[in-house]
C-alpha cells in the first residue's frame, strides 16, 4: 500500500512538470520580486534521500530532471528528497537573493556552482539556518559569486514529512523588502493581532459566565490559530525558536485539538444526542479519530498526521454543517452565525486542501484565503456566543423576576400571617388578663370559703368545745356545717378540673371543610406566577365541593407547600394537573407535574426538603401520610383524608 501511495505521489509531481529538458539561465536584470519561478526550473526526485550534489548533477548531464509546469510547484507528501536547478546570470554590482517563500519545508540545502566549485547554505522549520541566511516565515538565500563569474548553477534540495510546495522567488537588494513586506505577509500579521484580541475578549466572558462554550471557542481560537496562522503561514518564529521548534515537530496535535473543539461548540450549542443518536454517534467516532491523530503527531508520525488532517479537515466542518441542517428540521432554535461559520470554514478547507492535492493550481493567494476563511469563521463564532451571552443575559432576569415576584407573593403572606398572629397574640393576652382575673378570684374564694368551713372544724374539734357539748347538741352542730363540708368537696372538685385542663397538651382541631374550595383560593393566589412562567393550574373534581375531616389550618399549609413545590419546579410552558375525587370512604388529592432535568443534589432538594417534611408531619398529625410516584419526568404526590358526608 505505501508503494502505491509513493507511485501515486511521483505521478502527481509528475503532472506539474514536463518533458525531460534542461532549465533556462534567469537573467538577474529582469528579476521581478512578484514573480514566482517555478516554471523556469526543472526538477529531480531522490526516492533514496541519500544523493550528493555531485551524483544530482551527474543525472541532470544524463537529462533525468524534468522542468516544472506551474509556477508555484506542489511536489506532494513525500519522504524523497527532491531537487530544483536552474541557472542565474550574476545582475552587476548588485546583489541577487533566493526566497523559498514556504516556511513548513523540514530541510532546505542551497548550492550555488561554478566552475566545479560550490557554496552551501542551509535552512529549514528543523534545521538551523547558515550565516548569511534570513530564516523567517520564509527562508532567504543569498548568491554570492566571484567577481569573475558571470553565470551561477543553483541547485536545490528539500525534504519534509509533510505536504511541500515550493514557491521560490528571485530577488536584487533593491527590492528584496517587497517580498519580506508583501501584502500577504501583513494582512497576515493583522491576523494574529486580531485573534489575539478575540482570545482576550471571550477568555474574559468565559471567567464572567463560566459557560464551557467560552472556553472550548478559545481553545479553538489557540490551537487552529497556532496552525493556520503560526503553523501553514510561518509565523509562529515570533514566539522564540524553542516554541517553533515544538509546533513544527508536532503541528497536528494543534490541528486535532481545535476540530474537537470545534464539535465540542457545536454540541453546547444543539446537544446533538438530542437532535439524532446516531449523529451524536458520529460525532463521537469524529473526536476519536481525532484524538488518534493527536497521538500519531505526538509520536512523530508527521507524514501520516498530514495525510489524516486532510481527511478530517473536510470530514468535521461537513459534519457540523449537517448538525446544523438536523437542529433546524427538529424545530430547534437555529442558530445562524453558527451553521455560516461552518460553511464558511469548510469552503475555505475545501479550497485549500484541492490545492495541495494538486487538483486546482497553488497560487500566492492561496493561504490568505484559507486564513481569511478561518477568521471569518472565528467572527461568526464570535457573533453565536454573543447571543448566547444574550440569551443567558434574558435567562437570569426571567428568573431573577420570578424570584422578586415569588418574594413579594410570600412577603404579602408573611404580612397577613404576622397580622393574623398579632391579633392571636391580642387574643392571647385578653385571654392570659381573663385567665389571670379568674385565678384572683379563685384565689379570693378559696380564700373567703375556705375559711368559714374549716374555722368551724377547727371549732368543733377544739377540746374545750367538744367537753361541753353532749352528744345531741355535737349531733346539730356537725348537721348545720355539712353544708360547709359539701361547698368545700365541689370546689377541690372544680381546682382540680381546672388544674387539669392547664396541664394538657393542645388538641388538634379537626372540622369540616371544602377542600375543593381551599384549593382554588390557594391556585389564585399562585396565578401572578404560573401566568408568567407560562404554566398551566388545572383542578379536575367529580363534583363541585368535596366535604373532608381535617384540621383546616394543617391541610392548607400542606396544599400550599405541594403546588408552591410544583409551581417551582415544572418546565415552563407546562401545566400542573390536580385531581380531587372520592375513594370510598375517603377524600384523594393529587398534584402532578413535569419537573426540570437537574443534577441528582437538585432533584434530592426538591423530594427531601423542608416543604416535604412538615406535609409529611402535618398529615401524620391528621392521620393520614404522604405518597410520591415519580415516572419519568412527571412527579405525583397524593394523600387521602376522611370524607365528611354531609348528606
Amino acid at each position: 500500500m505505501l508503494i502505491k501511495l509513493k507511485r501515486f505521489v511521483f505521478l502527481l509531481i509528475s503532472l506539474f512538470c514536463a518533458v525531460v529538458t534542461r532549465s533556462q539561465t534567469i537573467n538577474g536584470d529582469g528579476i521581478d520580486p512578484a514573480r514566482y519561478i517555478g516554471r523556469d526550473v526543472s526538477c529531480f526526485i531522490d526516492t533514496t534521500a541519500q544523493l550528493t550534489l555531485l551524483q544530482v548533477q551527474e543525472a541532470y548531464k544524463i537529462k533525468q530532471f524534468r522542468k516544472g509546469r506551474t509556477d508555484i510547484l506542489n511536489l506532494g507528501n513525500t519522504s524523497a528528497a527532491i531537487w530544483v536547478h536552474f541557472s542565474l546570470k550574476r545582475t552587476q554590482k548588485i546583489a541577487n537573493y533566493l526566497v523559498v517563500d514556504y516556511a513548513n519545508i523540514e530541510q532546505v540545502d542551497c548550492y550555488i556552482s561554478w566552475d566545479s566549485q560550490w557554496s552551501h547554505y542551509k535552512a529549514g522549520s528543523l534545521t538551523d539556518a547558515s550565516n548569511g541566511v534570513r530564516s523567517t516565515s520564509q527562508y532567504i538565500f543569498p548568491i554570492n559569486l566571484p567577481e569573475d563569474q558571470e553565470t551561477a548553477g543553483i541547485w536545490l534540495r528539500v525534504k519534509s514529512r509533510n505536504i511541500m510546495l515550493l514557491p521560490l522567488q528571485l530577488a536584487r537588494a533593491d527590492n528584496l523588502y517587497l517580498i519580506e513586506n508583501s501584502g500577504n505577509r501583513v494582512v497576515e500579521l493583522c491576523f494574529v493581532g486580531f485573534l489575539f484580541a478575540l482570545l482576550i475578549f471571550h477568555l474574559f466572558l468565559y471567567l464572567t459566565v463560566r459557560d464551557p462554550a467560552y472556553l472550548y471557542y478559545c481553545l479553538y481560537i489557540l490551537s487552529l490559530g497556532i496552525y493556520t496562522i503560526g503553523y501553514l503561514s510561518g509565523h509562529i518564529y515570533l514566539l522564540g525558536d524553542s516554541i517553533k521548534n515544538f509546533v513544527y515537530n508536532y503541528p497536528h496535535i494543534f490541528f486535532s485539538i481545535g476540530f474537537a473543539t470545534s464539535i465540542l461548540i457545536t454540541n453546547r450549542f444543539y446537544n446533538i444526542r438530542s437532535i439524532s443518536l446516531n449523529l451524536f454517534r458520529w460525532t463521537n467516532i469524529l473526536l476519536g479519530g481525532l484524538s488518534g491523530l493527536l497521538l500519531l503527531s505526538a509520536f512523530g508520525f508527521k507524514a501520516q498526521a498530514a495525510m489524516g488532517a486532510q481527511v478530517f479537515g473536510l470530514l468535521v466542518p461537513l459534519t457540523l454543517i449537517i448538525t446544523s441542517v438536523y437542529a433546524y428540521c427538529a424545530a430547534r432554535k437555529a442558530v445562524v452565525y453558527l451553521g455560516a461559520a461552518w460553511l464558511t470554514f469548510v469552503g475555505a478547507v475545501i479550497y485549500y486542501v484541492l490545492c495541495l492535492q494538486g487538483i486546482l493550481t497553488f497560487h500566492p493567494y492561496s493561504p490568505l484565503i484559507l486564513q481569511s476563511g478561518v477568521l471569518l469563521e472565528f467572527m461568526l463564532l464570535a457573533l453565536a456566543l454573543g447571543r448566547r451571552y444574550q440569551t443567558i443575559l434574558e435567562q437570569q432576569r426571567r428568573v431573577e423576576a420570578d424570584h422578586f415576584k415569588l418574594m413579594q407573593i410570600h412577603n404579602n403572606e408573611l404580612e397577613q400571617e404576622v397580622s393574623k398572629r398579632t391579633e392571636n397574640l391580642k387574643e392571647v393576652i385578653n385571654q392570659l388578663k381573663a385567665s389571670d382575673e379568674v385565678k384572683n378570684k379563685l384565689f379570693s374564694i378559696i380564700a373567703h370559703d375556705l375559711r368559714t368551713p374549716f374555722n368551724s372544724l377547727l371549732s368543733i374539734l377544739s377540746t374545750d368545745v367538744i367537753d361541753l357539748l353532749d352528744e345531741a347538741e355535737l349531733k346539730m352542730v356537725l348537721r348545720s356545717n355539712s353544708n360547709h363540708f359539701q361547698q368545700l368537696k365541689i370546689m377541690l372538685d372544680n381546682i382540680l378540673h381546672w388544674a387539669r385542663s392547664q396541664m394538657e397538651e393542645v388538641q388538634i382541631n379537626k372540622e369540616h371543610f371544602d377542600i375543593i374550595k381551599t384549593t382554588n383560593f390557594l391556585a389564585t393566589v399562585y396565578k401572578p406566577i404560573v401566568e408568567a412562567k407560562e404554566v398551566s393550574i388545572q383542578i379536575s373534581s367529580q363534583t363541585g365541593s368535596q366535604f373532608c375531616i381535617a384540621d383546616k389550618n394543617h391541610i392548607r399549609l400542606v396544599l400550599r407547600n405541594l403546588l408552591d413545590n410544583a409551581v417551582k419546579y415544572t418546565n415552563p410552558s407546562s401545566s400542573i394537573l390536580i385531581e380531587i375525587d372520592q375513594v370510598s370512604d375517603a377524600v384523594r388529592f393529587s398534584i402532578q407535574n413535569s419537573f426540570i432535568e437537574s443534577n441528582n443534589d437538585g432533584q434530592k432538594a426538591r423530594t427531601t426538603g423542608l416543604g416535604i417534611k412538615l406535609c409529611e408531619d402535618y398529615l401524620t398529625r391528621n392521620g393520614s401520610s404522604l405518597k410520591k410516584e415519580v415516572l419519568g419526568n412527571i412527579i405525583r404526590f397524593s394523600f387521602l383524608l376522611p370524607s365528611a358526608d354531609l348528606n
